[in-house]
């Protein structure tokens, strides 16, 4: 089941009522017909309305608390919903910066959505946009407690070792800059936006080093979640400035504390490339190593295969492709042989063998 899936499940599967109050967060609100849906902490999902949200407005990914519910026909619902204590947090900060909202602090320099792109690793879209030093620290604050900011003549920020300038922006990341097809109809991208600029050219994150606590992808994996904790979504720029809602992308993690664990798939897509005839698993230079590409044939997703395949070696096992090398992928009760028919900095091109 897709993850937009479980989204269409009826609210109304048996099962004990949830105790209240009970955290939760927005996970679907359809600002037509003004209904939606909260999980809660529980796992459980309940069923609300904007006439149920005291003093605020709601929008996908905002954390509440439910305190009160009501058994009807329908499923369980919420009966009263405020705010959770993260979000108070942030209104409060909006509220003290209410007279920054129309002017921009004059020392503050702000982007454009292309020069993020250019140059940027990820960018959290904010449903508000930050206008002073002052918002952009408080908002980290928010997020990531844990992160240090430096001032100067540029914003940078450091999280064990791991050292990135931002880049801000006043105005929605536009659909000609970024891709916002895994993003479904209601997905509301704000605006304003923040992005996260690793300056180094990346060393190929094939060693242990790279992944190990402290270095420099799973450091960078651990910012951006924190930070996309309060953003509407994550854009992935390395793979074709690809876009996904916050939450689905934080959904995508495994556990960053498991030592085993290396978070490629957070900052790849299976993407169609070229002329429309190549599929490309696109996004692993971020990690300073090569996408990965085969011909696009109707052979049942064994390519698919092959190209997480390809990745998984090259990011678990530090394999380094050359021209000829061959390729097992595991298939249901098989295996499919490939071959290296191209190989460079930037790219693996794979066939069957």
């Amino acid at each position: 089941m897709g993850f937009f899936d479980r989204f269409k499940m009826s609210a109304s599967a048996p099962g004990p009522e949830p105790d209240v109050p009970a955290d939760g967060e927005i996970i679907t609100y359809d600002h037509a017909e003004q209904v939606g849906a909260i999980e809660l902490e529980s796992g459980a999902t309940v069923e609300f309305t904007f006439q149920e949200c005291v003093d605020f407005h709601p929008n996908i990914g905002t954390p509440v608390v439910v305190e009160e519910l009501e058994r009807r026909a329908t499923g369980i619902h919420a009966v009263r919903v405020v705010l959770g204590d993260a979000s108070r947090e942030l209104e409060a900060i909006h509220a003290a910066l209410v007279g920054e909202r129309l002017a921009v602090e004059p020392d503050f320099a702000l982007h454009t959505a292309e020069e993020a792109a250019a140059c940027g690793a990820a960018t959290l879209l904010l449903a508000r946009p930050l206008r002073s030093e002052k918002a952009l620290r408080q908002w980290f604050q928010a997020c990531a407690p844990g992160v240090t900011i430096v001032g100067g003549p540029e914003t940078k920020v450091q999280l064990e070792g791991l050292e990135a300038r931002l880049l801000v922006g006043t105005a929605p990341m536009p659909a000609t800059v970024v891709d916002y097809s895994e993003c479904g109809p209601e997905f509301e991208p704000g605006e304003g936006f923040v992005t996260v600029v690793i300056d180094a050219s990346p060393q190929p994150s094939t060693s242990d080093e790279g992944w190990a606590e402290g270095g420099r992808m799973r450091s960078l994996t651990r910012l951006v979640a924190f930070l996309a904790r309060r953003a509407t979504g994550v854009v992935i720029h390395a793979a074709n400035h690809c876009v996904h809602p916050s939450r689905a992308w934080r959904q995508s993690l495994g556990n960053l504390n498991d030592p085993a664990y290396r978070p490629i798939e957070a900052w790849t897509r299976l993407a169609v490339v070229g002329r429309g005839d190549t599929l490309a698993l696109v996004g692993m230079g971020i990690a300073g190593l090569p996408d990965v590409e085969t011909v696009l044939v109707d052979d049942g997703g064994v390519g698919q295969e092959a190209l997480r395949e390809a990745t998984r070696q090259m990011v678990y096992e530090g394999r380094v492709f050359g021209f000829r090398d061959t390729l097992t992928v595991p298939i249901p009760g098989d295996v499919a042989k490939f071959e290296v028919v191209f190989v460079d900095k930037t790219r693996v091109a794979i066939a069957p063998a």
